[in-house]
């Protein structure tokens, strides 16, 4: 067994675990820090999984991976503590470890990180210790303590100590993007609330032995966009984003679908099931969306009964949508998103469909 410390900002080290690696936060004030833990695996766009019951987001999530964040904090000998275990490193490309507190995230008030005391474990399954604490004078609702990538031969830590803003966290902590500090919500068929301005991220999720995918059809404004008119043929103003078609960031249709790298992925807050996430980056540049899903092979398909959900995450809003409806169809008509004046607006559908969906259909 040793110990080993990266106690000043920007220190590195080479970190090659051999097995489980146990994460532990500590900190020694009465705030209560939540603990981020996000990564890139592959090719998918970063998962992320977190303490937070406030958000109701993810405590444990792939299997194949096994990170999991325990939910409760402890206290011993006046240091607060959370705990976190990743059982697979070999897979992991680029991981992030940090810390919010929602509060002041909420409220937008910053704090002295390095008065917290904020320390980080990492304990390797021989007994191996890396501390890092947060070693820079910054103020902010939250932090990012290291970051963990792999270079060509071996994975290299390194101590990051970065205050940030709720906006910065999620754009630096791989998958972080679908977390927000508004409470999750559901709501059902019928429903038609607002949902601001900025961009959109939507996760399909399910629970059964079945292949589920996201389809999302799409069509351009004629108005003006970014104080520029699309100069793009007709032909090309509206398509389909599918898993043959995953779309593009920086150009139209500005919708990106994530690849299946998510299929190995979990999430158990409530249940067991499969994963695809879908980024609208500029859904002001899109008059419609319609956001469906098909069970391949299945054309008496029950969505009600694979536990399907679609959770909407935008700077306004977090919403669930379950599926309830038991009625049979390959394909079900999800939600539709419209440009509005004031940004966006969603209308719940949930709608069994026998033939492949399209605008004309609702």
């Amino acid at each position: 067994m040793g110990r080993k410390q990266l106690s000043r900002c920007g220190d590195t080290m080479p970190f090659n675990p051999n097995g489980v690696v146990d994460v532990v936060l500590e900190w020694r004030t009465h705030r209560s820090l939540d603990l981020f833990i996000g990564y890139k695996s592959g090719s998918n766009g970063g998962r992320v999984v977190t303490s937070s019951h406030y958000q109701g987001q993810m405590q444990s999530d792939s299997e194949q991976n096994g990170i999991s964040v325990e939910t409760n904090c402890s206290i011993r000998w006046g240091r607060r503590i959370r705990r976190g275990r990743i059982d697979n490193m070999g897979r992991i490309d680029e991981l992030v470890i940090g810390v919010v507190e929602h509060r002041s995230a909420k409220l937008k008030i910053p704090f002295a990180i390095l008065e917290q005391h904020i320390k980080i474990t990492l304990i390797e399954a021989n007994g191996n210790r890396i501390e890092v604490p947060f070693a820079r004078d910054a103020r902010g609702p939250g932090a990012i303590c290291l970051s963990i990538t792999r270079s060509f031969v071996s994975h290299e830590l390194k101590n990051v100590s970065e205050a940030a803003t709720w906006d910065e966290l999620r754009a630096k902590i791989p998958g972080a993007f679908m977390l927000s500090l508004r409470r999750k919500r559901e709501i059902y068929r019928g429903f038609d609330i607002p949902l601001g301005k900025g961009p959109l991220h939507a996760m399909l999720s399910w629970n059964a032995a079945v292949e589920i995918d996201l389809h999302i059809w799409w069509q351009l404004g004629t108005r003006r966009d970014a104080g520029r008119y699309l100069l793009i043929p007709r032909t090309w103003r509206k398509g389909r984003v599918f898993f043959q078609k995953v779309g593009r960031r920086i150009r139209p249709p500005y919708v990106y679908l994530d690849l299946d790298e998510s299929l190995d992925l979990a999430e158990t807050n409530s249940y067991h099931g499969k994963v695809q996430c879908a980024q609208f980056l500029r859904p002001e540049a899109l008059d419609r969306i319609l956001l469906a899903a098909h069970v391949f092979g299945k054309p008496n398909a029950n969505h009600g009964n694979y536990n399907t959900k679609l959770e909407l995450v935008s700077d306004s809003e977090h919403v669930v949508i379950p599926i309830k409806d038991t009625e049979k169809g390959p394909w079900r008509l999800l939600a539709e998103i419209k440009r509005t004046p004031d940004g966006c607006s969603l209308r719940v559908l949930d709608q069994s469909c026998r033939r492949q969906p399209s605008f004309e259909l609702i």
